[in-house]
Formats: C-alpha cells, sequence, structure tokens
C-alpha cells in the first residue's frame, strides 16, 4: 500500500498537493504536526499536538477533524478520517493535547 501510494503521489502529485494544501489551511492555531506517514493498514497516519488557546485543546483536535471531513479535496481520498488517540498533559498553565489520526484510504485512492 505504500509503495501504491507513493507512485499515486507521483502519478497525480496535484491532487495531493492539494489535499497537503488543505491540511495547512484548515488547521487550527495552536496545532502543529509530528510526522505524516502511510501505513499499510491505517492510511495516512498523522501525528501533531494541540494547544488550548481559546478552550480546551482536544476542541482544536476535534475541529482539524471535522473541517478534513468536510473538505470535499481532501476526504475524496479517504473512507474515514478519525482520532486514533488523544492524550492531554498539563504543562504548567497551558493544556497539551498530542493526538494520533487515522485517514483510511479510498481503494484506488492514490492514484486520483
Amino acid at each position: 500500500l505504500q509503495q501504491a501510494a507513493l507512485e499515486g503521489l507521483g502519478k497525480e502529485s496535484n491532487s495531493w498537493s492539494r489535499r497537503l494544501n488543505v491540511i495547512s489551511d484548515v488547521t487550527p492555531d495552536g496545532v502543529w504536526f509530528t510526522d505524516m506517514a502511510f501505513d499499510e493498514n491505517k492510511g495516512l497516519v498523522v501525528q501533531g499536538s494541540a494547544v488550548g488557546l481559546d478552550g480546551p485543546a482536544v476542541v482544536s483536535v476535534t475541529q482539524l477533524v471535522n473541517d478534513l471531513t468536510t473538505n470535499k479535496d481532501f476526504a475524496s481520498a479517504f473512507q474515514k478520517i478519525e482520532i486514533e488517540s488523544i492524550k492531554t498533559l498539563q504543562e504548567g498553565d497551558l493544556e497539551v493535547a498530542q493526538f494520533t489520526l487515522n485517514c483510511a484510504l479510498q481503494p484506488g485512492a492514490p492514484a486520483r
């Protein structure tokens, strides 16, 4: 799957460039990514952290998932986009949420 996904990136890089731009565009303030990779079973796996700027950090992660799910340019490649795990930590006065998102690929999506 990873090889097919990478081959798909080369064949249809414009589609994936658009999807990566969508991630950038819809990412709420206070959210950053630490890793993005293709997993054979899970699809696109995104790891990151969020701080609670205007409320709980978890809200920013939920907003990100909702925005990715409702964006046609991004969501068309995926069967589902979901939070696999989320863990909140208190760093002084700041709440930090570490999260992992799974974006399960549609069959044949990398070639789109």
